[in-house]
Order: C-alpha cells, then sequence, then structure tokens
C-alpha cells in the first residue's frame, strides 16, 4: 500500500481475489501497464484466478501507457471510453 494511504482506508484487507471468485457475474478488468500503486501483475494474478475457478468468466484489458490515474487523462480516457462501450456500460447507439 501507498505510504500517504489514510490509516481508515488500508485498516481492511482487501480480499479482490476471493470476493470476485465468489460471485457468478462476467468481469472485466481493466488496468494500465505503467499503474505504480497498483501492479500490473496484482490484476493479472486475479484475472488467472478467476479464470481458473471459473473458466471464462473475466476479460483482461491491459492499456498500454495507463497509470492509477489513466481515465482523468485525455490520451487514455478514449481508450477507456471504448473498452466501457465494448463491455456495454456506455450506450452508443451508432
Amino acid at each position: 500500500m501507498c505510504p500517504w494511504s489514510p490509516s481508515w482506508l488500508t485498516k481492511y484487507k482487501l480480499d479482490t481475489e476471493n470476493e470476485a471468485i465468489a460471485g457468478n457475474a462476467p468481469i472485466h478488468i481493466v488496468h494500465g501497464e505503467s499503474d505504480e500503486l497498483v501492479p500490473v501483475s496484482h490484476a493479472r494474478a486475479i484475472h488467472d484466478a478467476i479464470n481458473k475457478q471459473r473458466s471464462g468468466r473475466a476479460t483482461f484489458y491491459e492499456i498500454d501507457n495507463g497509470d492509477h490515474d489513466m481515465i482523468f487523462k485525455p490520451s487514455i480516457s478514449g481508450t477507456m471510453k471504448e473498452i466501457l462501450k465494448l463491455i456495454g456500460i456506455i450506450y452508443d447507439p451508432d
């Protein structure tokens, strides 16, 4: 965890892998390859664990040059918008 994270945020262990495996819905993981706060290897491991337990339920999208704040960057937000359209989170009638 980052040294400047607020103590109330780091107080609880987040068991992302087991929580994701326990569910039944399809999972789309979008992660930046240059994220220094949460390494991309963490997202890949969660993706692999989900698909090991529930074959093909997780899809992984790795964003080139994406970092932890990539959604706020105009150069990458277009890519994010396209992924969200692809998986049906953003409706685009065109």
